[in-house]
């Protein structure tokens, strides 16, 4: 029997913030000439059926292909720590099986990038240790990140610029406080967003939200866009991340 998955954000909303705010690629900041769109998040972090009017932006072709090869190595990666395997029938991720039945040599670096680790001191003789390739992650993270904020917030300003700190840990990596902490999630909203925001029309009207989070898929991919700015996201229920532009908002010591 075929899989189905819960979708929330089904419902695309419009935006009304001013033009001169949305003609420029949010990732070089350039004025957006030959526009393509651009799926925030990635596709590739999904699962099929993907839900319908998934949120994407406006951005300049270069940097939307430049992303492909990095976004592949991420969802790959990310899927084989959480199956514990490269074999493509173990994935959780379908583009992770996908890449691993066709690229080979994607399979072989992820294979060499894991290692036992002896673990006396947690009560464990050994464990598996997956190595990241950390830049092609992060890379990924704060592309997404930037793309949430844009989205949600309707102003390139907001994110523009190298973000303050850019992390990602497995959640099982984190004691039950921090857990608490970062779920918790205080809202960093001071006043109103701008005025035809969908970041604003979501306050208003509460679309699409799951306390406080906006969930893309159900147990697979949510983000919170705080003003600041700091974006978070949750992937797989494993994976979680944080980018912040605003240095009073980077209170978290996390690690890729």
């Amino acid at each position: 029997m075929p899989i189905h998955y819960r979708y929330y954000l089904v419902k695309q909303i419009r935006e009304f913030t001013d033009e001169r705010l949305r003609g420029y690629c949010v990732y070089c900041e350039q004025g957006v000439s030959d526009p393509t769109n651009d799926h925030v998040p990635s596709k590739s972090l999904l699962k099929k059926p993907y839900p319908p009017d998934l949120p994407t932006i406006k951005a300049c072709r270069g940097c939307n292909e430049q992303f492909a090869l990095d976004e592949e190595y991420f969802a790959a990666f990310l899927s084989a720590v959480i199956s514990g395997s490269t074999k493509p029938d173990d994935q959780v991720l379908p583009s992770a099986a996908n890449s691993f039945k066709t690229n080979e040599g994607l399979r072989d670096r992820i294979d060499q990038s894991r290692y036992i680790q002896t673990c006396l001191d947690l009560g464990i003789e050994e464990r598996m240790v997956w190595a990241p390739e950390f830049e092609r992650i992060q890379r990924v993270i704060i592309k997404n990140a930037r793309g949430h904020g844009y989205y949600e917030l309707g102003d390139i300003n907001e994110v523009v610029g190298c973000p303050v700190s850019a992390w990602a840990t497995m959640q099982e990596n984190f004691d039950q406080e921090q857990v608490d902490r970062f779920f918790r999630m205080e809202s960093g909203l001071v006043g109103w967003p701008e005025v035809g925001s969908r970041a604003m029309i979501r306050a208003i009207e509460g679309h699409d939200l799951q306390n406080g989070w906006i969930v893309v898929q159900e147990g697979v991919y949510r983000y919170k866009v705080d003003q600041g700015t700091r974006v978070r996201s949750i992937l797989l229920e494993h994976l979680i991340t944080e980018v912040v532009w605003d240095e009073d908002q980077s209170d978290w010591s996390g690690t890729v």
